[in-house]
C-alpha cells in the first residue's frame, strides 16, 4: 500500500491575502449601531454588525500502525496539528438588505503540522515532513434582490469535519463548496438554476480518497387547479475519484426526470401520474443509459372499491450490452370493515437482453391476488393473517452462451443472505454501482461470494460506504441456458400474533416458489420458512428469528438475534446496548458464516457545564475467507460555560481484515472562548 505526504496547497498566499483584505474591510468600515424601528429602511451604502467573535485552538494527533501477516515489518505514521484561530461571524447589506444581504463566518489562522513516517528498508516516502500554513474555514453567502422573484444566492464554504459511514466506519473530510442559485418564482412555469462545485478529500483508518465534483441542476414546475401539477428537472454532473491504489474514476452523468399530475371526476376520484426518468454515463470504464416510463391511473369507485392501472417500459444499456422490457398491470382493490383487504391483478411483461453473439427475448403474463387480515382476538391479543400469491406463464427465447444482466435492483443488509436473480453468474463480471451509476470497489464496499450454483453479494465487513440496508444496483454475466417454456406458482403466507398491547409477538412466514415444465433450464424452486419473536417493554427490545431457506440451487439456514437496552442510570446519565448476533451455513458446500456487532454507549452529565461520553464497539465475522476482528473505543468530554467551550475527543481502532493489521489513535482538542 502506497503513502503519500500531503503537500501545502499552491494558492495558499492567494487565500492569506484574501483574508487580510477581508479582516482590513472590517475594522475599516464603521460598523453601524442598531438602528431604531422607524429608521430600520433607510437606505445606507455598507451596514455591518458582528454576530460572533472568538479565539479557538484546535489540535489534533494521530498514530497508525500497519503490518501484514505474511510479511515481515511495520509501516507507523505518526501526526501532529496545532492551530490558533480566530473567530469572526458577521452580517450585514449593501445599500438596502432587499438589494445585498450577506453573511460570512470566518474561522482563521496559522496551522503547524508535522508529519512522520517510518516503513520498512526499501520503500519510499519514509522521512519526517514539518509545514505551517494558513488555516481557513469560512461560511459565506451573498443574497442579492431577496424580495424579487428573480433573487439570486452566492454561497461559499469550507471545512473540516468527521463524516460517520456507521459506527464502525468514521473519517476526516476536508472540503470545498462554492456555487449559487438564480431562478423565477413567478409566473406560469417558476424555476430555478443551480450550480455548485465540491472539492473533498477523506482521510481515515482505511480508505483515504479525493472527489472533484461539478454539478448543475435545473428545475420548473407548473401548478394547475385540482391538485394537478407538471415538474421537469435537469442535472449535469462531472466527476472525477480517486482512492488510494486504486483506478481513477471519472465520468459524466446526466438526469432528466418529467413527471405530471392529473386529477379528473366527481370528487376527484380519477388520478393519473406519469413520469419520464432518463440517466446517461459517460464513464471512464463502462458507460450507461437508462430510460424508464411510466403510467398509473387510479378510479375510486366507492369508498371501498378502486382499481389501478400501471404501464413501464424500462430501457438500460452498459457498454454494448442492452436491455428493454415492457410492463403492464390491473388490479381490482377491496376494504371490508377495515379488518379485510383483498387485491387481485392480471399482468403482462415482455424482455429484451441483447449483448454482442447473444440474446435473451421472452413474455410473461399470468395472475395475482392476495389478502390481509386484521383482527383483536381476545382483549390482550391482535392477529395479523396475510397470503400473496401469483401464477405465471413464462416463453424464453434465446441464442448464445453468455448474457449481460443490467441494472439489477438490491437492498444490501448485515445479516441478510442476498443472491443475484440468475444462476451461473460469471463472478469477475460483477460491477456493482450507486442509483447514480458511481462504481462501488469489491472488497472495500461489496463482497462476492460463490454458492452454489448461485452467487451472494454483501456489504463489505466495517470498510463499506454502502449505507446498511442501502439500494445497489448490479451488473453481471450469466451463462445462458436453451430456449424453454416454463410455469411458476408463487406464494406466500405469513402470520403474526400480538399480546398485551403489543408487548411481545410471535410470527411466521412460508414463501414457496414451484418452477414446473423446463426441460433445459435451469429454475429454481423455494421452500422458505421464517418464525420469530420478539419483546418491547420499556428500556429493552429483543428478538430472535430462524430461517430455513430450502432451495434446490442455493440452500441456508440462517438464525438472526438482536438485543437493545436503553436506560437512564440515575439523573443526566444514560446507558445503552446495541448487540445482534448471526449465524449462517450453506448446505450444499458446508460453509459457516458467523457475525457478531456489539455497540455500547454511555454519557454523564457530571456537573452542568461537563459531559462525558464513552462508547466502545467489536465486530467479529468469520467466514468464506473474509475474517475480520474490528474494534473501537471513543470517549470525550465536553465543557461549556458561559462564553467558553472546551472539547476533547479520543479514538481507538483496531482492525484485523485480509491479512492486513491496523491500529489508529485519533486525538483532539478543540477549545474557544467567545466575546
Amino acid at each position: 500500500m502506497t503513502f503519500r505526504m500531503k503537500r501545502p496547497a499552491t494558492n495558499a498566499w492567494r487565500r492569506r491575502w484574501f483574508s487580510l483584505c477581508l479582516a482590513f474591510l472590517v475594522n475599516a468600515v464603521v460598523i453601524a449601531p442598531a438602528q431604531p424601528p422607524e429608521e430600520e429602511d433607510q437606505f445606507q451604502w455598507m451596514r455591518m454588525q458582528f454576530t460572533e467573535t472568538s479565539l479557538g485552538l484546535e489540535v489534533e494527533g494521530e498514530k497508525e500502525i500497519r503490518s501484514r501477516k505474511d510479511s515481515p515489518g511495520t509501516m507507523e505514521r505518526s501526526y501532529l496539528y496545532v492551530a490558533p484561530m480566530l473567530n469572526l461571524g458577521m452580517q450585514g447589506s449593501i445599500y438596502h438588505p432587499n438589494l445585498a444581504l450577506f453573511n460570512v463566518r470566518l474561522e482563521d489562522g496559522l496551522s503547524w503540522q508535522q508529519q512522520s513516517i517510518n516503513q520498512p528498508v526499501g520503500l519510499t516516502l519514509s522521512g519526517t515532513e514539518s509545514k505551517i500554513r494558513f488555516l481557513e474555514r469560512y461560511q459565506t453567502s451573498l443574497q442579492l434582490l431577496q424580495e424579487k422573484p428573480y433573487a439570486t444566492r452566492i454561497f461559499a464554504e469550507k471545512d473540516h469535519n468527521f463524516r460517520q459511514f456507521d459506527f464502525f466506519n468514521r473519517v476526516t473530510v476536508d472540503n470545498r463548496r462554492y456555487g449559487g442559485q438564480i431562478g423565477y418564482t413567478e409566473g406560469v412555469l417558476p424555476f430555478h438554476v443551480n450550480y455548485t462545485r465540491l472539492e473533498e478529500d477523506i482521510t481515515g483508518f482505511t480508505r483515504p480518497s479525493t472527489l472533484r465534483e461539478s454539478t448543475l441542476a435545473f428545475d420548473m414546475q407548473n401548478e394547475r387547479q385540482n391538485n394537478a401539477s407538471t415538474s421537469l428537472s435537469y442535472m449535469l454532473d462531472s466527476y472525477n475519484r480517486q482512492e488510494s491504489d486504486m483506478a481513477l474514476q471519472q465520468g459524466t452523468y446526466h438526469t432528466v426526470n418529467l413527471s405530471d399530475r392529473e386529477v379528473w371526476g366527481r370528487n376527484d376520484r380519477v388520478h393519473l401520474n406519469s413520469s419520464l426518468f432518463y440517466n446517461r454515463m459517460d464513464d471512464s470504464t463502462v458507460p450507461t443509459r437508462n430510460l424508464m416510463l411510466t403510467e398509473r391511473g387510479t378510479i375510486e369507485h366507492t369508498k371501498t372499491l378502486n382499481s389501478d392501472y400501471n404501464y413501464s417500459y424500462d430501457n438500460r444499456s452498459a457498454g454494448v450490452s442492452d436491455s428493454q422490457g415492457h410492463n403492464a398491470q390491473a388490479s381490482l382493490h377491496h376494504q371490508w370493515r377495515e379488518r379485510l383487504n383483498t387485491t387481485a391483478d392480471v399482468h403482462g411483461q415482455t424482455f429484451e437482453n441483447t449483448s454482442p453473439g447473444t440474446s435473451l427475448s421472452g413474455k410473461r403474463y399470468g395472475l395475482g391476488w392476495g389478502s390481509t387480515f386484521t383482527r383483536r382476538v381476545v382483549s390482550w391479543s391482535d392477529l395479523n393473517l396475510g397470503y400473496s400469491g401469483r401464477y405465471d406463464l413464462e416463453q424464453r427465447e434465446t441464442s448464445g452462451q453468455t448474457l449481460m444482466i443490467i441494472g439489477e435492483a438490491h437492498n444490501l443488509t448485515d445479516g441478510v443472505v442476498t443472491y443475484l436473480k440468475e444462476p451461473r453468474v460469471v463472478a469477475a463480471t460483477i460491477r456493482v454501482t450507486d442509483n447514480a451509476g458511481k462504481s462501488y470497489t469489491p472488497l472495500l464496499d461489496y463482497i462476492v461470494v460463490v454458492q452454489g450454483e448461485l452467487t451472494e453479494i454483501r456489504r463489505a465487513p466495517g470498510l463499506t460506504t454502502i449505507p446498511n440496508g442501502g439500494a445497489v444496483l448490479v451488473d453481471y454475466q450469466a451463462y445462458l441456458a436453451p430456449s424453454d417454456d416454463f410455469r411458476t406458482m408463487a406464494q406466500q403466507f405469513q402470520i403474526r400474533l400480538d399480546f398485551f398491547n403489543y408487548l411481545m409477538g410471535v410470527y411466521a412466514r412460508l414463501n414457496l416458489m414451484d418452477n414446473r415444465g423446463a426441460l433445459s433450464l435451469l429454475t429454481q424452486n423455494i421452500t422458505d420458512k421464517v418464525a420469530g419473536a420478539d419483546v418491547s417493554w420499556r428500556w429493552l427490545r429483543a428478538g430472535t428469528e430462524y430461517e430455513i431457506f430450502d432451495s434446490n440451487l442455493g440452500p441456508f439456514t440462517s438464525k438472526r438475534c438482536f438485543q437493545s437496552f436503553s436506560f437512564g442510570v440515575n439523573e443526566g446519565s444514560t446507558l445503552s446496548f446495541d448487540l445482534d448476533q448471526s449465524w449462517t451455513a450453506f448446505k450444499d458446500d458446508g460453509r459457516h458464516r458467523t457475525a457478531y456487532n456489539h455497540i455500547a454507549r454511555y454519557n454523564k452529565h457530571l456537573t452542568t457545564s461537563l459531559a462525558w461520553s464513552v462508547e466502545g464497539g467489536w465486530r467479529m465475522e468469520r467466514g468464506q475467507g473474509f475474517d475480520q476482528n474490528l474494534a473501537i473505543f471513543r470517549t470525550g468530554v465536553e465543557y461549556v460555560r458561559n462564553k467558553l467551550s472546551v472539547k476533547l475527543s479520543y479514538d481507538l481502532q483496531d482492525q484485523d481484515y485480509l491479512g492486513e493489521l491496523r491500529q489508529r489513535h485519533f486525538f483532539t482538542l478543540k477549545a474557544k472562548r467567545s466575546f
